[in-house]
């Protein structure tokens, strides 16, 4: 192809499959093409681990034509305490040539040793000096109780339910605070 800013389709089958499969080629010249969308991307990680982040994003230019092999990007830092727990967060990236943002959405999933941890924490916890209110103390323990009726965890609902349960009673604890009155007491 001599000229540039052209298109051309081109066919082939996949050595286990007699399907015709197309694939368009761009031939353009730089100068003429920029990012104008850049696809999200879906990252999934457990508790306490470090979402790995891809190093190239796949963009779709003002051409028309896609690239994911070639963009580079340079993700913002995260901080440890975004996987710390179970949930969502987003990160932006830079991408060199473009004032887009890449961006990623991390989903943050708990474990059964997450699970047993928080278990071991939650039992542990005392209101002998009665350092919490009587009732996010004892909400701290109908949880416990919960967690433990629910027995072996046989899906990511029941456990995502049980760490749920689990961190918001540990969460909502109410200290009172230290006064001459109540170390008497």
């Amino acid at each position: 192809l001599q000229q540039s800013d052209t298109a051309i389709t081109v066919w082939g089958a996949l050595d286990s499959s007699y399907h015709m499969i197309p694939a368009t080629v761009y031939v353009r010249s730089e100068a003429n093409v920029t990012i104008n969308t850049i696809t999200e991307e879906n990252i999934t990680t457990e508790i306490g681990k470090a979402p790995v982040l891809p190093s190239v994003v796949e963009v779709q230019y003002n051409d028309g034509s896609w690239d994911n092999m070639n963009v580079g990007v340079i993700w913002d830092a995260i901080d440890a305490t975004q996987y710390a727990k179970a949930g969502e967060f987003t990160v932006f990236g830079t991408i060199e040539g473009t004032d887009k943002k890449a961006s990623a959405t991390v989903t943050v999933e708990p474990t059964i040793e997450y699970l047993n941890s928080l278990k071991e924490k939650a039992s542990t916890i005392s209101n002998e000096y009665r350092i919490y209110t009587e009732d996010s103390y004892q909400a701290l323990q109908n949880a416990l109780k919960v967690v433990d009726d629910l027995g072996t965890i046989d899906t990511d609902a029941e456990l995502n339910t049980a760490v749920e349960v689990l961190q918001s009673a540990i969460n909502d604890l109410v200290s009172i605070p230290i006064t001459h009155d109540n170390l008497a007491a």
